[in-house]
């Protein structure tokens, strides 16, 4: 009877484990954060339930589901210890273990992520198992490229691409939709040499389903779908067709005849095609310049190979060399049609270490190493490296209004874990990479596989060199871990730790155990995020119709400090929320400032809850900015917070000192306005708001001479000055009453 029980309770697992795969098409509007919070949340639920059952399973059973004793795996674990330890001694815990909406992240994803990696280690240890993984992996895939060709081809299925023209799927991050195919490409690329499958009833089974949701979808809401995107455009049909016709004919004939074996590769030599596109309009240069990489590595590996053939060594020269020559005329020809009517390309050929990208990477990347040089062993814990950003902020990247002033991560995952976890984080980090290597060189020695190592190979190093240039997310997680799992696999490190002291008596109440904690962790916090949209939308809503009520704006404060993770980032939004009623004028004075004063608590619990992060403080200015239209003791209250909090945190950060110039101004106290945006302009003198500032203050003291003289400064230092300047310094000499000076801006 139990081991049915076992029996049953291993079939589910495998069906709901490859839910996680369609987790990258989880999009709600319904969530802070569409595109984030609620795939991550199902993702936890669905790993907790997964791990609860595994848990059952493993103290039941742990010789035939123990996840063995690779050094991947325990490279993983030691990676979680030492950022666990220095997320403690790094002073902010808590931020370090939830993360926010905007990354999902912190220490509970990364253990989240390794409990997964135990499920799949112990569940898919037989080579069907784990290539069934592989095959639904780049099945889903297949649906993704499909909707990142029609973004391409500005066809609405299921949503437009939020990254521009450059295409983004159901991801929301091009660099995300990136990384997500080169791993799919990869994978199809092994299932297409490696696997051979007379009759792939996986594959057709998905398409059946796929096709009876989407009928059914399209009747329950008929032209806004996922099929009526597809039909509108005879490319995409085909495209959607051709793949489910290939399967169906492997399926059902395949015994007739030579040719319709064919279609088994051909289903995956279009995954690749499609994933490869994606990838390619991304725009995503970090991942090209990893398939090139990795394209040269494994070339000259097989070249050095003993088990590659004479013949196929001369075909990868020739390829090799094509290959090189076509990469490096995009850089010859850079300035060529061909080149610049396509952005990818275009992108690839500008890359320079003095655009403004990569000179706010390469500023980044310096203060990390700064930061790193002053906690060397352990770091500053995960998602602290606000603190290091915040210090060492380089007022260089600040270039005008809109620049990109707020960084959470250095844009390097190398450089992440260091700042993370100092040398030991970085070590450990490396340390899973070098043993996936070896689980790999291990299986080629044994089996004399050059086409394994070479697959699997090339994704590894492409994937470590785009790691140069992003950060990871949840999308490439789940991918790395499937990954890494593969190469344990292979190598056949299946052996149990005898050591391990297990009782059967344990089984169910630990799997109970981790069902009540992640339920009682996640559905709340899922459901905040959710209160959260319903009531803000609510509120703004009421407010335009004019029915709003005090008691509705009460209950939104109250889903603010329900739950730790994201309640600074609620905060936040709240607070621009304020200024734009204070400006509208649309309340009342008193309800204008009971808006105002809560926001405020808000914010000062932020700072009271992270006093190092000037993020806050720098929405609590804002606000202040505005408040003081209202009442000139917020002005005051902007100036003591700069002063006596933000600018220790935060001394080059040249936005306090414009914020601390203008807050002088708003009191009349011109001559501290000036000094203040003097200083500003030291940090970025080749900026034009720095002049702009320094313009307004000499008008507001009645010194035109030196409000010239500034204009003329800014006018040989500032290399661009646009339109939009010159009238935001036309508007500025007509409200100080210089007509005729403003008149000749206007010329």
């Amino acid at each position: 009877m139990n081991n049915n029980i076992d029996r049953y309770i291993n079939k589910f697992l495998k069906l709901i484990i490859p839910i996680i795969f369609l987790l990258p098409f989880i999009v709600s509007s319904d969530y802070y954060f569409p595109y984030i919070t609620p795939r991550n949340f199902l993702f936890r639920i669905i790993v907790t339930i997964i791990l609860a059952l595994y848990l059952y399973l493993f103290f039941r059973n742990k010789e035939k589901y123990g996840f063995g004793k690779n050094k991947v795996i325990l490279a993983y674990f030691f990676l979680a210890i030492i950022l666990t330890m220095a997320s403690i001694l790094g002073g902010d815990f808590l931020y370090s273990f939830w993360s926010n909406y905007e990354r999902m992240d912190g220490l509970v994803t990364l253990y989240y992520i390794i409990a997964l990696f135990l499920v799949i280690l112990g569940i898919y240890r037989h080579q069907k198992s784990w290539l069934n993984l592989l095959r639904l992996s780049v099945w889903a895939a297949f649906i993704m490229g499909i909707i990142a060709l029609a973004q391409h081809w500005d066809i609405n299925i299921l949503l437009e691409s939020s990254g521009g023209d450059r295409v983004t799927g159901t991801l929301g991050n091009a660099t995300y939709l990136a990384v997500y195919s080169l791993f799919n490409l990869f994978f199809a690329l092994y299932l297409l040499f490696k696997y051979k499958n007379h009759r792939p009833k996986l594959e057709l089974w998905a398409f059946y389903i796929l096709d009876i949701f989407l009928i059914i979808s399209e009747i329950v809401n008929p032209g806004r779908g996922f099929l009526g995107g597809i039909f509108s455009d005879v490319r995409l049909v085909l495209l959607f067709i051709i793949p489910q016709v290939f399967i169906n004919l492997q399926y059902y004939f395949y015994n007739i005849g030579q040719t319709i074996r064919y279609s088994w590769p051909a289903y995956f030599i279009l995954i690749i095609l499609l994933n490869f596109i994606a990838l390619f309009n991304t725009q995503t240069r970090g991942v090209l310049v990893g398939l090139f990489i990795a394209g040269v590595v494994v070339a000259i590996f097989l070249l050095f190979s003993h088990y590659v053939s004479k013949k196929v060594k001369y075909f990868i020269v020739v390829g090799l060399t094509l290959f090189i020559l076509f990469t490096g005329s995009i850089f010859v020809f850079k300035d060529s049609d061909f080149i610049q009517n396509n952005s990818t390309l275009r992108r690839v050929a500008n890359i320079s270490i003095t655009d403004a990208t990569t000179e706010t990477r390469l500023l980044t990347w310096q203060l990390s190493l700064r930061g790193f040089t002053e906690r060397p062993i352990l770091g500053w814990g995960v998602e602290n490296f606000y603190l290091v950003f915040n210090k060492y902020f380089p007022n260089q990247i600040f270039k005008d209004a809109g620049s990109r002033v707020w960084f959470d991560r250095p844009h390097n995952v190398f450089l992440q874990y260091l700042v993370d976890g100092g040398i030991l984080g970085l070590l450990a980090y490396l340390a899973i990479f070098i043993f996936a290597l070896r689980n790999f060189w291990k299986h080629y020695k044994k089996t004399h596989d050059p086409v394994t190592i070479s697959i699997f190979g090339g994704l590894l190093i492409a994937y470590l060199v785009q790691n140069f240039f992003v950060f990871d997310s949840l999308n490439s997680y789940i991918l790395l871990v499937v990954f890494l799992a593969v190469s344990i696999f292979l190598a056949g490190d299946f052996e149990t730790n005898k050591k391990w002291l297990t009782s059967k008596y344990l089984a169910i109440p630990l799997a109970l155990l981790v069902l009540i904690f992640g339920f009682y962790l996640n559905i709340p916090q899922l459901q905040t995020n959710r209160q959260f949209i319903t009531r803000y939308t609510d509120l703004q809503k009421d407010i335009a119709q004019g029915q709003y009520r005090r008691a509705d704006l009460d209950k939104l404060l109250v889903v603010i400090d329900q739950q730790y993770l994201g309640k600074f980032e609620l905060a936040q939004v709240y607070s621009e929320f304020v200024p734009n009623l204070v400006r509208a004028q649309i309340l009342s004075p008193i309800e204008t400032k009971y808006f105002i004063d809560t926001a405020e608590e808000k914010m000062l619990q932020n700072i009271k809850a992270q006093p190092k992060n000037v993020r806050h403080h720098s929405f609590l200015t804002n606000l202040y900015f505005n408040a003081a239209m209202l009442d000139p003791v917020y002005a005051q209250k902007g100036i003591d917070l700069i002063e006596n909090q933000a600018l220790v945190l935060s001394p080059t950060r040249v936005q306090l000192y414009y914020g601390l110039g203008q807050f002088y101004i708003n009191l009349g106290e011109n001559e501290q306005a000036m000094a203040n945006f003097i200083k500003a302009k030291g940090l970025a003198p080749r900026v034009f708001d720095s002049y702009y500032n320094l313009i307004m203050a000499s008008l507001a003291m009645e010194d035109l001479d030196l409000a010239n003289a500034y204009f003329e400064e800014m006018k040989q230092n500032v290399s661009v000055i646009i339109k939009e300047n010159y009238l935001s310094l036309f508007m500025l000499y007509d409200y100080f009453g210089y007509k005729d000076q403003a008149a000749k801006l206007q010329q």
